[in-house]
């Protein structure tokens, strides 16, 4: 089946973009004991890596223009042993939302921002959904976990729907309803806890950290 492509990229374009990120090239599942095995042509690369492992889906966007680029950017103020050891290893849907898996851990937390975000991406069409108080929610299917907007949920859900009163689908809906009110974490790291916050920046593009304690007094 083809994908449909929302964000295309030229192969002329891709092919710079793979001479300057090495990193975007796909390797095979020996790739940690030797990182060098990868396609064997231009083409073969162009085709398939690491840019385009979400083309046809809702994370599409997220992926490519407000990951990515803070991913290159990161790259390109490294020092030459760190881009020669940095390698993205995979990169999936667990739990509803988008991981990556990396060779070490990324500056600033893009790899956690970027599973915080799609959360509340609809992981079929790419929707954002926000009530009137600017609250965002998504709808989380139960078994596999997905995160899908309600128009897309009621799709998943037709057969269901085609043997359920109109009451019993008015409720299945809302019981499976989140809301993002926060992002962040507390996590050890040693001495103490750090504490992290995060709310969208002014464009709703990324998020940005607003807010970093440092606690000893915690500690158990």
């Amino acid at each position: 089946m083809k994908i449909l492509v929302r964000y295309p990229i030229a192969d002329e374009a891709m092919y710079e973009l793979l001479q300057r990120y090495p990193f975007l090239k796909k390797r095979f599942s020996d790739y940690r004991d030797d990182p060098t095995l990868c396609y064997n042509t231009d083409k073969e690369d162009i085709r398939n890596n690491w840019l385009k492992a979400w083309d046809g889906t809702g994370w599409e966007k997220l992926w490519k223009d407000y990951f990515m680029p803070r991913l290159f950017k990161a790259y390109n103020s490294w020092d030459d042993e760190k881009k020669q050891n940095f390698h993205i290893y995979d990169t999936k849907s667990k739990f509803g939302s988008l991981r990556i898996s990396t060779s070490f851990a990324l500056p600033d937390d893009l790899e956690f921002i970027l599973e915080w975000m799609s959360e509340f991406i609809c992981e079929h069409c790419g929707k954002e959904s926000i009530d009137e108080h600017g609250r965002q929610y998504i709808y989380q299917t139960s078994g596999w976990i997905t995160n899908l907007c309600e128009d897309c949920l009621k799709s998943y859900l037709k057969l269901a729907f085609e043997v359920m009163p109109e009451d019993s689908r008015t409720q299945t809906i809302e019981k499976m309803k989140h809301y993002g009110d926060t992002f962040g974490y507390k996590r050890w790291i040693g001495n103490g806890f750090i504490l992290k916050r995060y709310k969208y920046n002014k464009d709703h593009t990324w998020l940005v950290n607003y807010r970093t304690e440092f606690d000893k007094e915690q500690q158990k």
